[in-house]
Order: structure tokens, then C-alpha cells, then sequence
């Protein structure tokens, strides 16, 4: 029953508060001027390369441009978009031009789509010279969340595997034939053992909770485990080693990060004894 309130208690969470669960979009960098073909790069920070494929990109429809007061021309026409990464795994937009962009300013109003829902970025461009100077800061922003789909069970059956509560990550296939997790709850994950090859990059992928950067997960991981590692630090992970995965307090705990916290506190409510 336990497990049941906090899967439930999660799936509320996820589909909860727009500002924890946004696409983040960044300022607009260009890297063009008037009369030249468009070049400018939109950072996307929360994402990682692995993400690109699950977000898209395009100029938003007639009636978003009409809700949101801006005239949509024909230069919009010329962009075109693409997702992508720099060498160093962050994620932008690249927005180009097919003709020169004659225009001295341009007001995009861009539709992000991901996973959960759409994210409606406006952006002001000022390509002229002496207007750029005085640039606006940041548009506005709009989010619409898909509806969450709910799953019905009868009361009387058991739990099955089949059960989804809110993108829960898939079960590993069996049998498992290098390193394994085996827990019963986010406080009790035990991973390993870490496998020759391994790195602590790749674990942190594969066990960082919705919302938590992977750089984040890496460093909650280094910081519970010290044993785990050589005198290299966090670069020396040792092979055969046991990684106990921290609990979502400890990540809020040892990362600073909001989502792990909320996280926490929808699993502490859930362990509270039933009165």
C-alpha cells in the first residue's frame, strides 16, 4: 500500500507545478548581422546529448502568434532548425537562414515540443548594428502539459509489471549480465558490480531520477561512495566496486538540486505510518 501512495504520490508531482517541469529555454545568442545569412544558437541547458531526440523545434502556428500579439511574416520561412551539441555534451538549438535576412529586427515565436507537453518561446532579434545595443532581455514564455494518461487497475488484483505511474524508467531486462541494481525503494538501490569499462558518466545516466542533471547524479554518486574510488577521485572509480545509490534527500542534500528535493518529500510522506 505503501509503494502504491508513493508511486501515486509521484505521478501527482510530475504532472504538478509548470515551473519544475518546463523545458528551460536560454536567451537567443546570434552570431549574424543585417544582410547576412541567419546564424544563432538557443541553448537548451537541462537537456543532455542523449535528449536531442526527443524534443523538436519550429516556428510556432498562426494562432500562437495571434495569442501572443506578434505578426508572423515571411522571413520566418527562411529559418530552419536543428538540434544538436557542442564538444563539451550541451544542447542548443541552431537556427539558420536559406537567404540573407534583410529585416532589421525579427520577432520569433518558437514551439519547443518534449516529452511532456509544449514550450512557447518568444524572441525579439535586433540585427542592426546600433539598435542591437539596446536588445531586450528575455521573452515571454508559455507551457502547455500533455495530460497525463491514468492507468485504471481493479482493486482486487494484484500488482502487475505492466502498471506505468508517470515515466517510471523501464525494468532491465533479465538476466542481467553485468552490473545489476537491486533495490525496493529510491532509499535502497544498490548498483554494481561496477563492470570493466564502466564509468561513473555512463552509471549516472542510467540512474539519475527525472529532473536531475547528470552532472549532478555524478557528483551525489562520488560524494556516497567514497570507497569506491582510487586516489584518482572522481575519475577512479574502481572496478568491482558497490555503488549505493543516494536516497533523493541526500541528492538535494549533496547537489543543491530543487527536483531531488521535491522528490524527497513526496517519498518521505509516503514512508509516514498510515494513522
Amino acid at each position: 500500500m505503501i509503494r502504491r501512495l508513493f508511486h501515486c504520490g509521484l505521478a501527482l508531482w510530475l504532472w504538478g507545478p509548470i515551473s519544475a517541469l518546463a523545458l528551460e529555454v536560454s536567451e537567443i545568442q546570434v552570431q549574424s548581422a543585417l544582410n547576412q545569412l541567419f546564424d544563432a544558437r538557443i541553448p537548451l541547458p537541462t537537456l543532455i546529448p542523449e535528449d536531442i531526440t526527443r524534443v523538436s523545434v519550429k516556428v510556432a502556428s498562426p494562432a500562437m502568434f495571434e495569442e501572443f500579439g506578434l505578426d508572423q511574416t515571411l522571413t520566418l520561412e527562411k529559418l530552419v532548425f536543428s538540434i544538436q551539441y557542442d564538444e563539451e555534451s550541451r544542447v542548443y538549438v541552431k537556427v539558420v537562414s536559406t537567404e540573407p535576412i534583410r529585416e532589421p529586427s525579427l520577432a520569433l515565436l518558437l514551439e519547443f515540443g518534449w516529452p511532456r507537453g509544449k514550450t512557447f518561446r518568444e524572441f525579439t532579434v535586433l540585427l542592426d548594428p546600433v539598435k542591437r545595443l539596446a536588445q531586450p532581455a528575455g521573452g515571454r514564455t508559455k507551457t502547455v502539459l500533455s495530460e497525463p494518461r491514468i492507468v485504471a487497475t481493479k482493486p482486487s488484483l494484484p500488482e502487475t509489471k505492466a502498471e506505468v505511474y508517470a515515466a517510471a524508467p523501464e525494468s532491465p531486462p533479465l538476466p542481467v549480465e553485468a552490473s545489476s541494481v537491486a533495490f525496493t525503494d529510491q532509499t535502497s538501490q544498490v548498483y554494481g558490480p561496477v563492470a570493466s569499462g564502466e564509468g561513473l558518466w555512463g552509471i549516472a545516466l542510467k540512474l539519475r531520477p527525472e529532473g536531475v542533471t547528470r552532472e549532478q547524479m555524478m557528483q551525489a554518486l562520488f560524494k556516497a561512495n567514497p570507497e569506491a574510488f582510487s586516489s584518482a577521485g572522481i575519475d577512479g572509480l574502481k572496478i568491482g566496486a558497490m555503488l549505493r545509490v543516494p536516497s533523493y534527500r541526500e541528492i538535494a542534500d549533496l547537489t543543491g538540486s530543487p527536483i531531488a528535493l521535491r522528490l524527497a518529500a513526496v517519498e518521505e510522506t509516503a514512508a509516514l505510518p498510515l494513522s
